[in-house]
């Protein structure tokens, strides 16, 4: 083999990968600064829908949301949008659970919002309302929507911050309770609003006039199965205006009061 024209090709195919290289880059960072410089044709909005296939947020007020950081104008350049910071306005939107905002390759800014999961419905003893989600967090209450979901009243103090990491606290166990009766096809048919009254629970059922003391949110499952074995069991024999209360608060006991 002819060493020097070994050396050489190696050479010219260095340099040829570095050519070809370089051509990339330039054509990379062409096409990234026309996109930058690109004008904003179009703003659209995409709010997935919750569970109920409702929505807490309209599209027209995350439109004035976007006013405030987005103005628009035929002249805006991508360059000037700030994307990353109207993200993160968009996330801090109390109705806003999780948001992704991007251009499109037709540079159209894309907004997708993705909403919280009211779990239950609360109203406070100073008679705020708001809802609360799985995690314990505040969602503000709907001007427009309101998803049928379980109330809560009575004495109710305000609402505070991480409240999970105070499974004591009683929004921390209706929220635990909220989730037990919305995983229970029949508990979820059942019980319409939860009423506290010093600190324990008392749920209100769609059928029958009596009411349920519930306690606290300890052992759900066994008081669940009581009541629907009262329901079953019971009620069929004696009557729906038998009683006035039925309470599920002792240990693995039901004990009726008479109306």
């Amino acid at each position: 083999m002819n060493i020097a024209w070994w050396t050489t090709f190696r050479r010219r195919s260095r340099l040829i990968w570095l050519i070809l290289f370089i051509a990339i880059a330039v054509t990379v960072s062409t096409a990234m600064l026309s996109k930058r410089e690109a004008i904003v044709h179009e703003v659209i909005i995409e709010i997935k829908p919750l569970a109920d296939g409702g929505e807490l947020l309209t599209m027209e007020e995350v439109r004035k949301l976007l006013e405030a950081k987005f103005p628009s104008r035929d002249s805006e350049q991508l360059s000037k949008v700030p994307l990353v910071t109207l993200e993160e306005a968009i996330r801090a939107h109390p109705m806003v659970e999780q948001a992704d905002v991007y251009v499109d390759a037709r540079n159209r800014v894309r907004v997708r919002i993705e909403q919280p999961e009211p779990l239950i419905r609360i109203i406070d003893q100073r008679g705020a309302g708001y809802y609360l989600d799985a995690n314990g967090d505040r969602i503000p209450l709907s001007r427009h929507y309101s998803p049928r979901i379980i109330v809560a009243t009575g004495a109710i103090p305000a609402y505070r911050d991480s409240i999970m990491k105070h499974p004591e606290h009683i929004l921390a166990q209706l929220v635990q309770l909220g989730e037990k009766i919305t995983e229970d096809k029949f508990m979820n048919a059942l019980i319409e609003q939860v009423d506290v009254r010093n600190g324990e629970m008392y749920l209100v059922p769609k059928m029958g006039k009596f009411e349920i003391l519930l306690g606290d949110a300890n052992d759900l499952e066994s008081k669940f199965s009581r009541l629907k074995a009262f329901y079953r069991n019971v009620l069929p024999s004696a009557g729906w205006s038998q009683y006035k209360l039925v309470n599920l608060s002792f240990d693995k006991q039901i004990v009726c009061r008479k109306a």
